[in-house]
């Protein structure tokens, strides 16, 4: 029978929980990772996981948002180009690709993951939209309106997304990120986004 572990604080317990689920789902996968295994890692009952998160859907939400917060590996810098923050945004999951194909194989069945998706994708666009904003002033040239960017950022997203869960080579991935700031730049050229 495992331990309730009650030396130990609750923030601490929750974060070591979601860190081994975190690994586990990368390594062996959402669907073949059980309550009862991860339990066992963190060497607590099954129902402690139970008390911190209400199922294993709300488990996968907590090891995603864990992801999405960490900063990436390798020095992101002010100096970098907008090229090569998108590819270290890529690069940042080659490691929990499993989690991303989880959430989006689970986003239209589970309410919880449904949510988390969707407010991940509007946080990401937030963020693309302001670094290209950066990367059009520091080139000189004329800014889009929000909706051009939007659009384009929503595009870039869902690029970002294929090239995480599909594993593009590197090559590949800097060749579709090159591209995608020349849509950007091009648009900004010809006065905004194409309307769909």
């Amino acid at each position: 029978m495992a331990r309730t572990r009650p030396d130990v604080a609750a923030d601490v317990k929750r974060a070591a929980i979601v860190e081994i689920a975190t690994r586990r789902f990368s390594e062996a996968g959402y669907e073949d990772t059980s309550m009862t295994s991860l339990a066992r890692e963190a060497g607590v009952s099954v129902n402690t996981l139970y008390w911190y998160f209400e199922n294993k859907d709300a488990l996968l939400v907590a090891a995603a948002e864990q992801l999405r917060t960490r900063r990436p590996p390798g020095e992101v810098t002010e100096s970098m180009s907008f090229v090569d923050r998108l590819v270290a945004a890529s690069n940042s999951f080659d490691d929990v690709g499993r989690i991303v194909t989880a959430v989006h194989a689970r986003m239209g069945i589970s309410p919880t993951v449904g949510a988390w998706h969707a407010q991940y994708h509007l946080h990401a666009e937030r963020i693309l939209m302001k670094q290209a904003s950066r990367h059009l002033e520091s080139a000189g040239l004329p800014g889009l309106g929000e909706g051009a960017l939007l659009r384009l950022a929503r595009l870039w997203v869902y690029a970002l997304d294929g090239i995480i869960t599909h594993g593009l080579p590197q090559r590949d991935r800097r060749a579709l990120c090159v591209e995608m700031v020349a849509q950007l730049e091009l648009a900004a050229r010809e006065g905004g986004a194409p309307q769909v």
